[in-house]
């Protein structure tokens, strides 16, 4: 689904506000920054680097899974901020694998 720039800053402010994490599924994160690109007001003249950059700016944790995009296989799951990483990094082995090998998790395999 996608989310206009205006849309992501309002609940960015509203899980701040709350003390929430702003978590985004960016599985087909491309084509919403197309979106905004071709349909929010101010953003015509961005490049699509630009305002990915932007978005990225607004969230606490990114996560992507590759599997949606044309037969690529994996995923990502990103944050700036250390206590966030240390949390992730401790259920990942649960749910995606480990991070040295990206691999699949049991629960898959």
């Amino acid at each position: 689904m996608a989310v206009s720039m205006q849309n992501l800053r309002d609940i960015k402010k509203i899980a701040s506000a709350n003390g929430l994490l702003l978590v985004l599924d960016g599985s087909l994160i491309g084509e919403n920054a197309y979106f905004i690109k071709q349909r929010e007001s101010g953003y015509a003249g961005k490049s699509i680097q630009d305002i990915l950059t932007e978005m990225m700016s607004h969230v606490d944790i990114f996560y992507m899974s590759g599997r949606k995009s044309g037969g690529a296989r994996g995923g990502l799951i990103a944050t700036n901020n250390k206590q966030h990483f240390d949390q992730l990094m401790t259920w990942l082995p649960v749910y995606e694998g480990f991070s040295t090998y990206g691999g699949m998790s049991t629960k898959e395999i």
